[in-house]
């Protein structure tokens, strides 16, 4: 590929990184693939703020569930970065108050900070996963 367009994930409430990786492999033949760490913070304006301060200066950007809300925060901060947008399983209408406390309170009960340690931050990429095998090296060794 010519010009490979980075790809930055960002998983679910109490999703892992894992939730993509089926998709990883083939999102490769576009660019390089990172998946966002959105554990580390409480606040979807400063987990925004850190995720684009980690991310490449331009990217495509897919947010599931709770990542939506985080692809929305990051477009609302930085649209010039996000060549391309994808939202996954979220939606685009803001909560409603009693949608907000319901998230709030389902997030504070599942994600305490026991629970953002159980997902290693070696989940998360730093930078860009490795371009991952081919599907040929994987069956057969080298002789």
């Amino acid at each position: 590929m010519d010009n490979p367009m980075p790809i930055l994930l960002i998983p679910g409430l109490v999703s892992s990184p894992r939730i993509y990786a089926p998709v990883i492999p083939a999102l490769w033949r576009y660019g390089p693939v990172t998946v966002a760490n959105h554990v580390r913070d409480d606040n979807m304006a400063v987990i925004a703020r850190r995720i684009l301060a980690e991310a490449p200066p331009r990217f495509a950007l897919a947010g599931h569930s709770m990542g939506g809300y985080i692809a929305f925060e990051i477009m609302r901060q930085a649209p010039e970065r996000v060549a391309k947008l994808a939202l996954i399983n979220t939606q685009a209408r803001p909560d409603t108050p009693e949608a907000t406390t319901r998230r709030r309170t389902a997030g504070s009960s599942r994600i305490t900070p026991a629970a953002a340690r159980a997902v290693p931050a070696s989940s998360f990429s730093p930078g860009s996963y490795r371009r991952p095998r081919t599907a040929r090296s994987r069956r057969s060794p080298r002789r």
